[in-house]
């Protein structure tokens, strides 16, 4: 499989105000190939939305970044917004974990799916709009709702309509992060099955930010674990269930609300 999404020696740190620096992120190397679902998983606060918004460069200017980032196979060039924007959407693309908060809350949800594809130069307003139209559709929005506010929507159909507005410009990788925050089991897997058929479909790179083992094992076909800005252990989520290399997957893996797994897990021992 092409790798479409290549992490080397990825360095995160935060200055603080006592002259002191926050290590947040220490090195991780990652790859995903097309097509593929990779997990990033770990406890809050181990550095996954942080590593997640560095390969966006949407952190905060005083954090200081190192390391290098390949998108189908080329390095994305040093240099600051400018250059991250002519990549954001188009390349690689994501999909925060409030829709609510992430979507505007005074624009139409059909206008701002279009707005990706406006700002890049990729189609007129007018056809960039009906594009929009066909994208919530496909993510299971009806046509009669394309002039809803956010607000008017549930908190699934925000979510769908973030997920559309992330693939507006065909993009080859996608980080969803924590993307059924707040949502209810149902909707939850709605979403993930949304995302495993849009993967497939599109051929896309999709990297899952989530503490959420069961939603690992069963969507996902590799995993790294996130320990205090490292990475711990990489392995398909087969091995990484029948067979943790390292204590702390361990110790998530026995702290997953998923008994039936755990006892299968006790058993294969």
């Amino acid at each position: 499989m092409t790798v479409a999404l290549e992490v080397r020696d990825l360095h995160v740190r935060y200055p603080a105000p006592d002259g002191t620096v926050v290590h947040a992120v220490q090195g991780i190397d990652l790859h995903i190939s097309r097509g593929e679902r990779f997990a990033l998983v770990g406890e809050s606060g181990c550095g996954k939305t942080t590593s997640a918004l560095a390969l966006m460069g949407l952190l905060p200017r005083r954090a200081e970044v190192e390391g290098e980032l390949l998108l189908n196979g080329s390095p994305l060039p040093r240099g600051g917004d400018d250059v991250w924007r002519a990549h954001r959407w188009c390349e690689i693309a994501i999909v925060f974990q409030g829709a609510m908060s992430s979507l505007n809350p005074v624009k139409r949800i059909a206008a701002q799916v279009a707005e990706p594809l406006v700002a890049h130069g990729l189609m007129e307003r007018r056809e960039a709009r009906e594009r929009a139209v066909e994208l919530l559709e496909v993510v299971g929005i009806p046509a009669r709702r394309m002039g809803a506010f956010p607000h008017e929507l549930s908190g699934g159909m925000r979510q769908r309509t973030a997920i559309a507005m992330a693939l507006a410009c065909k993009p080859t990788a996608l980080i969803a992060d924590e993307p059924t925050t707040a949502l209810d089991t149902m909707v939850q897997a709605q979403i993930f099955e949304l995302l495993v058929r849009l993967g497939e479909e599109l051929n896309l790179a999709l990297l899952l930010v989530t503490h959420d083992l069961p939603v690992v094992m069963r969507y996902c076909d590799r995993a790294a674990v996130m320990r205090a800005g490292r990475i711990v252990e990489t392995a398909p989520v087969t091995d990484l269930y029948a067979r943790p290399g390292h204590p702390y997957t361990r110790q998530l893996l026995e702290a997953s609300p998923d008994r039936s797994r755990r006892r299968d897990r006790e058993d294969a021992a």
